[in-house]
């Protein structure tokens, strides 16, 4: 379970540009006080975010290779 605090931290940790998400569902209600924890963190983003792929081929960390496949994928599937 995600307490607001952990929440936090974890969306720190993804060094996004603040402008380009917002967090919601259940994670959002913790954010505002209305439940103590939740079970997963649901964000949005704007369609400049949405194209991660540069960003995360600029990190070249493992997990951003791992999700760049992830998008590569995805776009094949839809087009």
């Amino acid at each position: 379970m995600l307490c607001k605090d952990s929440i936090i931290k974890i969306i720190k940790g993804l060094d996004l540009p603040l402008n380009e998400y917002w967090i919601t569902s259940g994670s959002a209600l913790v954010m505002h006080g209305v439940k103590e924890a939740a079970n997963d963190i649901d964000l949005g983003c704007t369609i400049s975010l949405w194209e991660l792929k540069k960003q995360k081929s600029k990190l070249g960390r493992e997990k951003d290779i791992r999700d760049i496949k992830l998008i590569d994928e995805f776009i094949k599937s839809r087009y």
